[in-house]
């Protein structure tokens, strides 16, 4: 993997630059501490790459909420209207712990049976990472993903009057050999800072969450009261789907009276929908506590998503195994940053 630098000053000019390669997508502040993936091609200066957390996830960049898939008219073969497709995409700002939802996405939707409306939107997005800074709400250093190694094209790492540029796959680096100005070489010294930068953002890490043994522990409490209090809560508003990048529940229907079939996402918790995964009958999830645990536990056995669920766990049964040490009640120390 080739490190560079670039001075911080350069920046506008590189998300400038940027354009080039598609709509360059950014969190932006619509009110204090509040931000949204809004589209900066009129202003890169409303970038704000540092935000944490954005309204709507990137996911919604590669899959709508509701699309047609196919539409005609009568007597006519129908078509595809490339209605999902949102042409070149540019993402900024993407964390560590997107990319790896990210590639979480990639495993569900290009596995096996690769989803064409993901995979078109997928082949055209360019990916440039930013490294964050966590605040008392981020808890991604005891998933260990508070740091990623591939999955980007770009990645910028923010050190005292510049960022450290790492640059991940060839269009990442078709970027670089555009754009010669604005990077050089990185040095011994720029090392040295990114060290001690990852040294202080762990200890910057306030909330620790203890995963040990977490898919067994949810496979045994799985009728424990701690779901009915949660299903107390539940407003059914569908914010869980919105967020969760394994979420992958949609429903298709023909709209009566027109020749055009419609795709829309659909949330296990936002039941009842009386079919899902080719169920018959009533709701399988007929009772609110069912709602919060249902993507854990749900997936039917061989399924895609379940696989995809299996193999989450088996990383994270294998994340918990590396633990170095233990303290005296035996709970599990942070994973330490890469």
């Amino acid at each position: 993997m080739q490190t560079l630098r670039m001075n911080s000053n350069l920046l506008p000019e590189l998300l400038e630059a940027l354009k080039g390669w598609g709509r360059v997508w950014a969190p932006v502040e619509r009110a204090p501490g509040v931000f949204s993936l809004e589209v900066i091609d009129d202003d890169v200066t409303r970038a704000r790459p540092e935000a944490l957390r954005t309204i709507v996830p990137f996911k919604k960049l590669l899959l709508k909420p509701r699309f047609t898939m196919l539409s005609g008219r009568t007597g006519e073969a129908s078509t595809d209207p490339f209605d999902n497709d949102a042409g070149a995409q540019v993402l900024f700002g993407v964390h560590a712990c997107d990319v790896h939802a990210l590639k979480i996405l990639d495993l569900l939707y290009l596995t096996d049976y690769a989803d064409p409306y993901y995979q078109r939107n997928r082949e055209q997005l360019v990916v440039i990472g930013y490294g964050c800074w966590p605040d008392e709400h981020c808890f991604c250093e005891s998933m260990d993903t508070s740091s990623v190694d591939d999955g980007f094209d770009l990645f910028l790492t923010p050190l005292e009057d510049r960022f450290l540029v790492a640059v991940g796959t060839s269009v990442g680096d078709d970027i670089v050999r555009a754009n010669p100005h604005l990077f050089e070489a990185a040095t011994r010294q720029d090392t040295r800072d990114y060290l001690r930068r990852l040294r202080e953002r762990e200890e910057a890490f306030s909330l620790e969450i203890d995963v040990t043994d977490l898919p067994y522990v949810l496979e045994l409490k799985k009728d424990d009261p701690v779901w009915d209090e949660l299903g107390k809560k539940c407003l059914c508003c569908g914010s869980c789907s919105m967020v969760c990048p394994t979420c992958s529940c949609f429903n298709v229907m023909d709209e009566a009276g027109t020749r055009r079939r419609i795709l829309t996402g659909q949330d296990l918790g936002c039941l009842p929908i009386p079919r899902l995964r080719g169920g018959r009958g009533r709701s399988q999830l007929p009772r609110r506590p069912c709602r919060p645990r249902s993507p854990t536990l749900l997936p039917q056995a061989g399924s895609l998503r379940a696989r995809v669920r299996d193999a989450v766990l088996c990383r994270l049964r294998t994340m918990y195994r590396k633990l170095p040490h233990r303290d005296q009640r035996g709970r599990g120390l942070p994973v330490r940053a890469r």
